[in-house]
């Protein structure tokens, strides 16, 4: 078939036989689960990747719920729709307007009957308002929700204990989930396919399949011609989704990049190479890959190159990170002449030499997460391109408390003011196996006693070793805090041979153990070791991505009826000249606009009509 597609008696004949492939991909609706395992014939639950309002199966008949996941820890949520029916109030999945829209009688419910104390750290780039999670109940058979109270059904099933966001999904930016104290964009999500988000991910993996165009005049141009036509039903849509694209594809090239430039030399392979011989290694990679436009110069350049490093450096996008996904890990270069600070060797700790190492890296890989290093001298931290966290991080030993200050510098606290943060957390919960005859009070006064004495005596004391790791700023009106230098950090790809655990809970990848206690926030779970080949073999859309990506720069613009006919005249000429690789339309493109030799086609809606589709695929 590819044989006969491409021949042809001369180039201006159709080829000997014009084939054309069309795919479809079917929408998801959502995850739907019925909880009622007592009424199954296998004993568990039932999951459900179509819409069902009762469990189908004969002999349950139970409410059957959406349910969403946190993207960070993997907690499950209850989703649906409040239907008042008297004096009672039941969920059940949410459909029609109700489903992409919000309204009052939406809600989400996180599956938990307690929740840990809040992660202080999160107030730096989050901010630190008060939520409300009231706790709720649900039946498991007919849905029936109660507020802190028994059910008054006669179901007879066993409960679900909830607690009641204080979002409804109206507004994916102020999403959070309490297990993981995760604050981001769109932090619990449903599966579903009809948002930006898949249809992204599906033009990616299209755009990648996508040959370089033949024309000569193409080749060097950013993208090298390829082209895609996209359609969306909606001008709204349109103009969203061009940016979306370029961005995300964006995000994924330079993580392709980055991987490839360190899994190619030696010295980084070894794990020898800091962020600035990194850049020269990457500015290799995106110069091949044909990335830059003409008019950046060689500083221009590298400092782009730099600022790509710092960003991953720091976790930005941390569940599509290449740190996440398992192919990268930053490793602190210790201090020659230094020793392990003797209380983590003896009781309660007891730890060995060896996970006490493990246990500071672990303590100073929360600061760097959470942007607390030192920027390269040509990268500025305010720039739009670390949006929405453009702004320099520090770390004291306690966080700011006057508001004004807490607006104009961002410190994270060291040891938490109130609750709890990471560190704490981290080593509350390692005492819970290495002291388990300790009460809750016990290991958290004993983790912030230990906390205080690192930071003190360890970290910032004058003669340290430790105290060159950090760097010191004196804060306008707020003292001094500190940065950890990003110059000491090695970059390390993973290879088979090397040793990482999983988290059997939550999933998370981590590059040490101390007693199995995973980093994650509030995690319950234990990390388990994987070997190479098990890490080879996880099933993950970026980590595919970021290991197979043909590097193909991607330059991506809308063509929708908001454009003046000059405007519009101008983005098909660049369309056409492949100056432009992918073209976001509403359907008023469909009317006859010469756009060239076109690759491939991809419409977000399914067509009204069949002719709709002929002349979109045309």
């Amino acid at each position: 078939v590819n044989l006969a597609v491409q021949a042809k008696s001369d180039d201006e004949n159709l080829p000997l036989l014009p084939a054309r492939y069309h795919v479809f991909a079917r929408a998801l609706e959502g995850a739907f689960v019925c909880f009622n395992a007592a009424k199954h014939s296998h004993g568990g639950i039932h999951l459900f990747l179509n819409r069902h309002e009762k469990c189908p199966e004969a002999g349950c008949q139970a409410q059957v719920f959406e349910i969403a996941t946190c993207n960070r820890c993997g907690v499950a949520y209850i989703v649906g729709e409040l239907r008042i029916d008297g004096q009672e109030r039941f969920i059940s999945p949410l459909k029609g307007d109700m489903a992409s829209g919000a309204g009052s009688q939406r809600a989400y419910f996180i599956i938990a009957d307690a929740l840990p104390h809040a992660n202080e750290d999160e107030d730096i780039t989050s901010g630190d308002e008060e939520e409300d999670w009231l706790q709720y109940t649900i039946c498991q058979t007919c849905g029936l929700v109660v507020e802190d109270q028994k059910l008054t059904c006669t179901c007879q099933s066993q409960p679900l204990k909830v607690r009641r966001a204080p979002f409804d999904g109206s507004d994916d930016k102020n999403m959070s989930c309490p297990a993981c104290s995760t604050r981001s964009q769109a932090a619990v999500f449903r599966l579903l396919t009809g948002q930006d988000a898949p249809v992204s991910v599906l033009a990616t993996a299209l755009y990648t399949q996508l040959p370089p165009s033949d024309d000569q005049e193409t080749q060097y141009l950013p993208g090298q011609g390829r082209k895609l036509l996209m359609f969306a039903d909606s001008r709204q849509d349109a103009a969203y989704f061009a940016p979306y694209l370029e961005r995300t594809f964006n995000d994924i090239l330079e993580r392709r990049l980055i991987y490839k430039a360190l899994l190619e030399d030696e010295a980084a392979r070894d794990g020898r190479l800091r962020l600035n011989s990194v850049a020269k290694k990457l500015l290799d990679q995106a110069e091949a890959a044909g990335i830059f436009p003409e008019r950046m110069d060689y500083e221009e350049r590298m400092g782009l190159m730099k600022a790509w490093l710092i960003r991953e450096m720091t976790s930005w996008a941390f569940s599509s990170s290449l740190e996440r996904q398992g192919l990268l890990q930053f490793k602190m270069v210790k201090p020659a002449g230094c020793s392990l600070p003797p209380p983590l060797l003896a009781p309660p700790w007891s730890l060995s030499e060896a996970e006490g190492w493990e246990l500071v890296l672990v303590l100073l890989d929360s600061l760097r997460r959470k942007s607390i290093v030192t920027f390269p001298d040509s990268v500025d931290p305010r720039d739009e391109f670390f949006a929405p966290l453009n702004r320099p991080y520090y770390v004291s030993n306690l966080s700011l408390t006057d508001p004004n200050l807490k607006k104009r510098h961002a410190v994270m606290g060291w040891l938490p003011r109130r609750g709890s943060n990471s560190r704490r957390d981290f080593l509350v919960r390692l005492l819970a196996r290495t002291a388990p005859e300790l009460s809750i009070v016990e290991r958290e006064r004993t983790a912030a006693d230990v906390l205080q004495k690192l930071w003190d005596s360890y970290f910032l004391a004058p003669q340290s070793p430790w105290r060159s790791r950090f760097i010191s700023t004196l804060l306008d009106q707020a003292g001094s805090a500190n940065q950890l230098d990003h110059a000491f950090w090695e970059w390390l790809p993973t290879s088979p041979d090397l040793q990482v655990w999983r988290c059997d809970r939550c999933h998370n990848i981590a590059y040490s153990s101390v007693r199995g206690v995973c980093t994650t926030y509030g995690c319950q779970g234990h990390l388990q070791p994987i070997d190479g080949g098990e890490l080879a073999g996880i099933h993950n859309h970026y980590r595919h991505l970021y290991l197979n990506l043909k590097p193909a720069a991607l330059n991506v613009d809308e063509h929708t009826a908001q454009w003046k006919a000059e405007t519009a005249r101008e983005k098909q000429d660049e369309f056409t000249r492949g100056v432009i690789n992918v073209l976001s339309c509403s359907t008023t493109f469909e009317l006859g606009v010469d756009v060239g030799s076109l690759q491939a086609v991809l419409m977000r809606n399914v067509p009204p009509t069949t002719a709709n589709y002929i002349q979109r695929a045309g």
